[in-house]
């Protein structure tokens, strides 16, 4: 599968990327299948968020990423504008999906410039990242 550059981040990542939301709808096990296919069809960018299933989308990919971690750029998103929400989402994404990093973090349905100043603002979720990003859990 193509693969192309993803900006400045040094990631190169297939054109077709799988999103995790819809895993919602079906068994782990298909998950699992379809997850593996992707991959073994050199796919490679994984999509998901805490908040599909209240992590069940996350706990769904896990399996497959805890046995092909190396094959994947993996990004999730918070929901949360505050740094103790943040940390404590990533915390437990990177539990749910059974790794140790991101390879990228969103800040999930940013809908006003109150959120976006609230995430950018002292003790705001970009602290989160920042410092994330120092402990080797998040890498952009």
């Amino acid at each position: 599968m193509e693969k192309r550059k993803l900006g400045n981040t040094g990631l190169e990542v297939s054109l077709i990327g799988f999103g995790g939301f819809h895993l919602l709808e079906i068994p782990a096990e298909k998950a699992r299948n379809l997850l593996n296919e992707y991959i073994d069809m050199g796919g490679n960018y994984i999509e998901t968020a805490a908040d599909y299933g209240d992590g069940e989308s996350e706990r769904k990919i896990g399996p497959v990423i805890e046995k092909r971690r190396d094959e994947v750029v993996l990004a999730s998103k918070t929901g949360s504008r505050i740094k103790e929400g943040a940390l404590r989402d990533v915390n437990r994404t990177l539990n749910n999906l059974r790794t140790d990093h991101l390879d990228i973090l969103f800040m999930h349905a940013v809908k006003s410039f109150e959120e976006l100043e609230t995430i950018f603002s002292e003790g705001g979720a970009y602290e989160a990242f920042l410092q994330l990003k120092e402990e080797g859990k998040v890498d952009n």
